[in-house]
């Protein structure tokens, strides 16, 4: 993440799991503003220390999913 050109506003893990720490760190030292695990993923230590850090989490969501029903609900 280091290497973008900006901050990212999300950093959306597709990863197990136990490689969800280091994504974590990597997200708060680049001051992204947001985390979100996929769909099947949680690591609950993780994203409290990502809330901790001022970033919003969402975990074990499919953003895509998420989209189509906010979308249906008229909030998009």
């Amino acid at each position: 993440m280091k290497a973008l050109p900006e901050v990212p506003d999300i950093v959306d893990v597709f990863r197990p799991p136990n490689a969800v720490p280091p994504v974590v760190d990597e997200a708060i030292a680049v001051g992204a503003k947001a985390i979100w695990l996929q769909l099947g993923i949680v690591h609950n230590e993780a994203m409290q220390k990502a809330k901790g850090a001022g970033l919003t989490v969402v975990q074990d969501r499919c953003i895509k999913i998420e989209h189509q029903r906010l979308k249906q609900l008229g909030k998009l």
